[in-house]
């Protein structure tokens, strides 16, 4: 097993992406049970932009173990990146309901609702003022989940200033100025 993960290390060292995932491949093959190559695996190719094979790992790792959260929360930071929020919202309540405390599935999905808040917005960019208002429901909609999901990881996590910092963000774009200044450094 280690001869396999140092001639995967080689690999990525010398930037040779090709030759890194046919030796994770098949180091996947051989040892089906070592989660070390899967998770790698399915890494490369987030960090690569390849999300449809992500995805086809991501599945695969899944049905191995249906019981790792963190599988179903990539899954669905995956499928919000690449517009797909429904099907990434379902699979970040999967994460969830496996670790209902675990304030990084809880931030992402809120992270997935700013997402689509954003491209509600950057859809309505150049519609009329009476189409936009219409939109702007929508948007102030998927920021008000955002902040839910927020509120939640920050109160697990109270000392985490990237929760605390989205929490803030959410409070004043929705122009809740009182909690936004409460949190204040």
């Amino acid at each position: 097993i280690f001869a396999n993960e140092y001639i995967y290390q080689i690999y990525l060292e010398t930037k040779d992406t090709v030759n890194a995932i046919a030796s994770i491949q098949k180091s996947i093959e051989l040892f089906p049970e070592e989660p070390w190559f899967m998770q790698n695996l399915i890494n490369l190719y987030i960090n690569s932009g390849q999300e449809d094979k992500a995805i086809e790992y991501l599945d695969i790792a899944i049905s191995r173990e249906p019981n790792v959260g963190q599988y179903y929360n990539s899954k669905g930071s995956i499928l919000a990146r690449i517009g797909r929020f429904e099907e990434s919202f379902a699979e970040f309540d999967k994460a969830i309901a496996l670790e209902p405390t675990n304030a990084l599935f809880i931030s992402s999905l809120g992270y997935a609702y700013i997402d689509l808040g954003n491209k509600i917005n950057d859809d309505a960019t150049y519609l009329s003022a009476k189409e936009y208002k219409k939109e702007k429901v929508k948007i102030d909609a998927a920021f008000k989940k955002a902040l839910e999901y927020f509120e939640k990881a920050y109160e697990l996590e109270p000392t985490n200033d990237e929760y605390k910092r989205s929490l803030r963000t959410m409070y004043y774009r929705l122009g809740m100025n009182d909690k936004y200044e409460a949190l204040a450094d």
